[in-house]
């Protein structure tokens, strides 16, 4: 149908369903844009790590192009979920970050 851009997120219960579909398209990685979002109850460090390579295996990519966090979470500093995004951007597991549903203040 042509669509190269892909919006899932962990809580939407549906990466495994869009790995198995990007799969199925032939279309090659660099061709299609993949956004994806962190559930609210993972944002800590410890979890974040291992959400995102729960994501990554569901979604059948080596990398994301954009890692949004979906809610904020009033129980995890923000610095601190940030940094951690930061360092995995850093080591290639995602090209971007940023925020959703935000509301100030929040």
């Amino acid at each position: 149908m042509g669509y190269r851009h892909i919006d899932t997120a962990q809580e939407y219960r549906n990466e495994a369903e869009m790995g198995k579909a990007i799969i199925a398209t032939h279309i090659p990685r660099e061709d299609f844009f993949v956004t994806t979002k962190l559930e609210r109850s993972l944002l800590e460090a410890d979890t974040l790590y291992l959400s995102i390579e729960a994501s990554l295996l569901k979604l059948k990519l080596e990398y994301i192009d954009l890692l949004l966090i979906h809610w904020p979470n009033s129980q995890v500093p923000l610095d601190q979920t940030i940094k951690s995004m930061l360092i995995l951007k850093e080591q290639g597991e995602f090209a971007h970050i940023g925020v959703s549903n935000f509301h100030y203040p929040c």
